[in-house]
């Protein structure tokens, strides 16, 4: 099933609150050459480019009790969302690629989890997961370079 059509199902199958997890996975995505490079000097070799999500990772996200949720439009067309970021950092408490997008009214953040083990045995493999994501209230959470270092 192409990507966009299976985002729009599954996103309506769990807005309609008769969604069932089937373990699908499909690519929304990938890490650009020069952000890969950015994260390998801080010490971290991404094993794959792929970005992708599951259908349980949308649920996850998607939530009723989630506070912030960014905008079920976001999630329709995550390709979208994850190829014009405002900003990336690298989440370096929590490994992870933090991509900050624009929303209707505001900001909102995507969590990417890198190296992300997908199966068992011989037919594991390795993916970069989008995780969660929500909206956020500014910038300021971004401005410890300890915790935080920007990428893009």
């Amino acid at each position: 099933m192409e990507t966009y059509v299976w985002l729009q199902k599954v996103n309506k199958d769990i807005g309609e609150g008769i969604f069932k997890r089937r373990n699908e996975r499909h690519k929304v995505g990938q890490v650009g050459e020069e952000i890969r490079e950015k994260i390998n000097r801080l010490g971290v070799n991404l094993e794959t480019a792929e970005i992708s999500v599951s259908d349980g990772d949308l649920a996850h996200a998607r939530r009723e009790t989630k506070e912030y949720k960014l905008p079920d439009s976001v999630w329709e067309k995550l390709p979208v969302s994850l190829d014009r970021p405002k900003h990336i950092f690298w989440d370096n408490e929590k490994p992870g690629i933090i991509y900050v997008i624009e929303v209707e009214d505001g900001l909102g953040k995507i969590v990417v989890l890198p190296n992300y083990k997908v199966g068992k045995g011989s037919k594991a493999k390795i993916t970069n997961n989008v995780r969660t994501g929500r909206k956020i209230k500014g910038m300021r959470e971004f401005f410890d370079p300890v915790h935080f270092t920007k990428l893009k």
